[in-house]
């Protein structure tokens, strides 16, 4: 009798996933004209931008709802959206 891990699937398609994106970066990596210098530049310009929003999406979310609301709920995103939408 062959035992079945439960887990096995989910490292698979973990390790197939990160398997192509590194493949994809490589890919990329060879068509961009300057990789040495743009890539690095798009780090520069893109991890402060997703930050910023990811910050100010946050600080919505604390100046919209209430500590209690943020606590009772489990999707605070859909009740922030609920409370701008009616209000």
């Amino acid at each position: 009798m062959r035992l079945i891990d439960p887990y096995r699937s989910d490292v698979d398609w973990l390790f197939t996933r990160l398997s192509f994106y590194r493949n994809y970066i490589t890919a990329v990596a060879e068509e961009v004209k300057e990789p040495s210098k743009t890539l690095p530049r798009g780090l520069w310009i893109s991890v402060p931008m997703v930050t910023l929003l990811y910050v100010t999406t946050n600080f919505a979310f604390f100046v919209l709802l209430d500590t209690e609301q943020m606590l009772e709920t489990s999707a605070v995103a859909v009740v922030s959206l609920v409370s701008v939408i009616l209000h």
